[in-house]
């Protein structure tokens, strides 16, 4: 389902099977079909030009880019990822906060959406991650 030429077929059964695979959390219903009204805005082609600007450097090429960005970045990190996923394999998510020294929250009951679908358990996770790690982090000094 994940190529131009099924878009092209069957575009708005596409959206939904997408919506379904964004929200698969049995309460999520109402976001799948506020995701299906979304994605009805738009249509193959332009679905198909976003997918190729993304995905046109070889895969290899834009896995070290994404690896340099991450050594980069100096500040502590939450990496939020919920565990019924089909989209973004939870390895992905595993990589991500090894490369950037962080944390890894998994939410077990979650999508590919938990900001959306389990909002207050996202909120609560940011909340003490910066009362943790980073109003408790030492201040620079400016001598």
């Amino acid at each position: 389902r994940l190529n131009h030429r099924s878009w092209q077929r069957d575009f708005a059964g596409f959206v939904e099977w997408f919506a379904g695979q964004a929200f698969p959390e049995p309460d999520a219903g109402h976001l799948r079909a506020v995701a299906v009204a979304w994605g009805r805005e738009t249509t193959a082609d332009h679905l198909a030009a976003t997918v190729l600007g993304r995905t046109a450097a070889p895969v290899e090429e834009t896995a070290a880019r994404l690896r340099a960005l991450a050594g980069n970045i100096g500040c502590p990190t939450l990496v939020i990822h919920g565990q019924l996923d089909p989209i973004a394999p939870q390895h992905r998510a595993e990589t991500l906060a090894r490369l950037l020294d962080g944390e890894l929250a998994l939410i077990d009951d979650a999508g590919h959406c938990p900001q959306a679908s389990r909002p207050e358990r996202v909120n609560r996770l940011i909340e003490a991650f910066i009362t943790e790690r980073v109003t408790a982090a030492p201040a620079s000094s400016t001598g």
